[in-house]
């Protein structure tokens, strides 16, 4: 009796201690500083774009006469493999709790074949060329999923232009184009690949919480860079709902734009105010964009807006850290050196706009300037992140 009276207590405090159906809080990484020194932040965070913004991938894995056949030409080449090594592990370094990535990490010209070389299948039909845009995208935007792993990243990726393979300079492709035509296999092979819906949001370590845009829609004029009706009803009704001490917005189409651009449309948002209308009464502290190839920082309404990435097809590649705190948002801007590069032969790519076959990236960052931002907006800022 009293061996079984033993065990019953047993399996009670087991019980107690790990219930079966509980979830274990997520894990939260000790960033204090040793004891009697000033605490560090409570979360860590990167935030990027543009790397690569070129169709980089080795496409050799397609094979059998429907995809890569010996002698056909590759996306990848042992130059863009050290590169491309070489950023991610900068960034890696920062040890972040996460990456944002804003969006135009490809070049996204697809749905095309330029050299007929069928690596893609045929783009003869509407039908073949949406395949084509479905089988690319696995191939590119699952190079880059592959990239992240093997460097241990935590991504919360968002759409550009480029994921639907590029606005023109208005922010607009007509109704009439293939590319807004077949917007739906952009979006679809995107959403698989990446496992994330267009725009979602999501709750990260240190009080925060990420909204991140889809920064088009489609209407029967074709596709144009705003935030659709749907997703600013969305975007509104989760912001309410909202209980983060910080709330940070990302979408890779600017709000509004700044003075510094480098091979860019300069691009932004055509509907920009109503957006911020949205946001200042929700009481956002942050959005992060890029587009612009380049830096900018600039404030409305209370709330900065930070334009940043690079264009690493180009040579240029920066990013921020943001140092999360129970009072403020550290952020230093880091660039790496720019890129040696030869542009006289080019990686191959389905579309034009094609990678330099050889380039040679420099580890290590310099800071360019620092932030702080409270809930009252930007308190200080120095170098290439002063406002404009």
């Amino acid at each position: 009796m009293s061996q079984r009276l033993g065990l019953l207590i047993l399996v009670l405090s087991l019980a107690v201690v790990a219930p079966s159906n509980a979830t274990p809080p997520a894990p939260q990484r000790d960033r204090g500083h040793a004891l009697g020194t000033s605490p560090g932040p409570q979360a860590v965070y990167v935030s990027t774009s543009g790397i690569a913004h070129g169709d980089i991938a080795n496409v050799k894995r397609l094979r059998a006469g429907r995809g890569w056949d010996p002698g056909d030409p590759n996306s990848i080449n042992a130059d863009w493999r050290s590169a491309l090594d070489t950023v991610w592990d900068q960034i890696a370094g920062e040890d972040a709790d996460g990456v944002l990535a804003t969006g135009d990490m490809v070049q996204g010209y697809w749905g095309i074949d330029l050299d007929h070389t069928g690596i893609f299948g045929p783009v003869d039909t509407f039908a073949h060329k949406k395949a084509a845009v479905v089988n690319a995208g696995k191939a590119y935007e699952g190079h880059l999923r592959r990239e992240w792993s093997a460097h241990g990243l935590t991504v919360y990726p968002g759409m550009g232009d480029h994921e639907i393979g590029d606005l023109n300079n208005a922010g607009h492709t007509s109704a009439q184009a293939f590319k807004s035509k077949a917007l739906g296999s952009w979006l679809h092979v995107w959403e698989g690949t990446m496992g994330r819906p267009s725009y979602y949001h999501v709750r990260i370590p240190g009080s925060v919480e990420l909204w991140t845009l889809q920064p088009f829609h489609k209407t029967d004029q074709g596709v144009d860079a705003e935030i659709g009706p749907t997703q600013m009803r969305w975007l509104r009704r989760s912001l309410g709902r909202s209980t983060a001490t910080w709330k940070v917005v990302q979408t890779e189409i600017p709000p509004y734009g700044g003075e510094n651009s480098d091979h860019s449309s300069r691009t932004t948002l055509h509907n920009a105010d109503a957006l911020y209308g949205v946001l200042a009464r929700a009481g956002v502290d942050l959005v992060l964009s890029a587009e612009f190839h380049e830096v900018n920082a600039v404030q409305k309404r209370g709330i900065p807006e930070i334009i940043h990435g690079g264009r690493m097809q180009s040579g240029t590649v920066n990013y921020l850290v943001l140092g999360v705190y129970a009072d403020r948002l550290d952020i230093t801007l880091k660039r790496m050196a720019r890129a040696t590069m030869d542009g006289s032969q080019r990686l191959w790519a389905p579309g034009g706009q094609r990678p330099p076959l050889h380039i040679q990236m420099s580890s290590g960052a310099t800071v360019a300037g620092h932030m702080t931002v409270t809930h009252q907006g930007v308190t200080e800022a120095t170098g290439d992140l002063v406002l404009q």
